[in-house]
């Protein structure tokens, strides 16, 4: 698992996504929802780059080259 800096219950979390009933200390679910598929983006370009440079460890790859906040920097 990587550290996406969300921290949502698992109570309001249904099929990968976070629930629409999440209680607002945590947040407006529909930002977090698309910054959680920004970051999901982010994470597959890192794989495909690691796959094409022919990495062997793809998970200490990926865990040392994703951080949550580039993808928000970007937007």
């Amino acid at each position: 698992m990587l550290n996406t800096e969300v921290a949502i219950p698992p109570a309001y979390w249904k099929r990968s996504r976070i629930a629409a009933n999440l209680p607002e200390i945590f947040g407006d679910p529909e930002a977090l929802n698309k910054r959680l598929k920004a970051m999901l983006r982010i994470v597959e370009d890192i794989i495909s780059h690691a796959v094409q440079k022919k990495i062997i460890d793809l998970l200490t790859f990926v865990k040392g080259t994703f951080k949550p906040d580039v993808g928000e920097k970007m937007l």
